[in-house]
């Protein structure tokens, strides 16, 4: 997944707040989305098709 990808999906999740109290509730959100955003992130279905790569 792409830098731009993430970032727009940061957006999505913030952009219904107009305004943040302070830093820390900015760093809150973004951290909670990347949460969401991380949920849904799967392994590739062709990694276990390469056996010279692996996984650690």
């Amino acid at each position: 997944m792409s830098y731009q990808v993430i970032d727009a999906k940061i957006r999505k999740y913030t952009k219904s707040k107009t305004s943040f109290p302070d830093d820390n509730s900015v760093k809150k959100s973004v951290y909670l989305a990347l949460r969401e955003i991380t949920k849904k992130w799967t392994q590739p279905a062709d990694l276990h098709a390469r056996p010279h790569l692996t996984v650690s």
